[in-house]
């Protein structure tokens, strides 16, 4: 049964490029084009792993990951996600890290780069 994963961007082009990447693995997707988006997918559907923006409109990356660690429900507290950002900000990562994201990617991602994260946080 193939994993299913949440892709959380407010750019259509970036999620079809994620997609793209992860083309061969048995992964199902779910898109969201919004943190909010996403948080209402998670109370819908049984995802195994999210790949998120930092920067959104409304709601952050990294204010979702805050949202996602302090759910009551513990299959999704302990849900992997993986932010990406295009964003050079010295603190951006240690941001993320410390909200609880499970691992950072700085765009633009490759494909190799992407697919071994990937395998990592879903062992």
């Amino acid at each position: 049964m193939p994993a299913t994963v949440l892709l959380m961007d407010d750019s259509p082009t970036i999620r079809s490029v994620l997609k793209v990447h992860l083309m061969g693995k048995d992964l199902e997707f779910v898109e969201a084009d919004s943190a909010e988006r996403g948080l209402q997918i998670l109370k819908l559907v049984l995802v195994r792993l999210v790949i998120a923006d930092v920067n959104m409109p409304g709601i952050g990356g990294i204010e979702f990951v805050n949202a996602v660690r302090n759910d009551p429900r513990s299959e999704v507290r302990r849900l992997p996600i993986i932010l990406v950002t295009s964003d050079r900000a010295p603190d951006v990562e240690e941001r993320g890290m410390k909200a609880g994201a499970t691992a950072f990617l700085h765009k633009p991602v490759s494909s190799d780069h992407l697919l071994e994260v990937i395998d990592k946080v879903l062992r």
